[in-house]
């Protein structure tokens, strides 16, 4: 009796974890966004959040880009994730610590989270990204997939505005082009964001024109 009453208490236990820990965003281009510390370079990442009211340890749980293959990598033993917190795993092929051995294809593919116990805890298919604009849920831990426009990695995906689509529109800019005799500043006025754009020297380059779809 007390070995099917744990059995049970585990089953529910497991249950829970389920319920509560889920894929919350990923970039799956990163040329500008963050660094990782351990490698200083600018990776792919994987963000879980624990909608629970307790810690989730993940030892046993895995990641993997591949529907055959869906413990391609194991989360290091003793991993925890804390109530209401985020993880972030880098995608960058190192296998060590928590680095996967896999890198996220930024033309589409899948990510899959399954638990200890082999059963998928949770998945996103994505088609083509955009470089540093991150796939994530409009509500942490749940809700639907869209695209921030400044990720969050490590932090509540309600910090950053969410587009549920993204188009790229052709660009207004404030004046005509021509040539000038001294430098001058463009403005690009077709967009979600006003960006400043020499037109001589120095150049500045930044991503603009997400827009919420219609």
């Amino acid at each position: 009796m007390k070995y099917i009453l744990s059995l049970l208490l585990l089953c529910i236990a497991h249950a829970t974890a389920f319920t509560q820990v889920a894929i919350n965003e990923l970039l799956a281009s990163n040329a500008i966004t963050n660094t990782d510390p351990d490698y200083q370079a600018y990776n792919d990442w994987i963000e879980l959040y624990n909608a629970g009211a307790t810690a989730v340890n993940l030892t046993g749980w895995q990641l993997s880009d591949d529907n055959d293959i869906p413990n391609k990598w194991a989360f290091p033993a003793g991993t925890t994730i804390d109530a209401g917190g985020y993880l972030l795993v880098w995608a960058d092929g190192q296998s060590v610590g928590l680095h996967t051995n896999f890198k996220l294809a930024a033309d589409g593919e899948k990510v899959i989270l399954t638990g200890p116990t082999g059963v998928e805890a949770d998945r996103i298919e994505f088609t083509a990204q955009n470089t540093d604009i991150s796939l994530g849920r409009s509500v942490n831990g749940s809700g639907n997939w869209g695209y921030f426009t400044h990720p969050t990695p490590g932090a509540s995906n309600l910090n950053s505005p969410f587009f549920v689509d993204f188009v790229l529109t052709e660009p207004i800019f404030s004046i005509q082009g021509g040539f000038f005799e001294t430098p001058v500043v463009v403005y690009q006025t077709r967009g979600y964001c006003v960006t400043p754009w020499m037109a001589l020297f120095p150049p500045i380059t930044r991503r603009c024109g997400v827009l919420p779809s219609t």
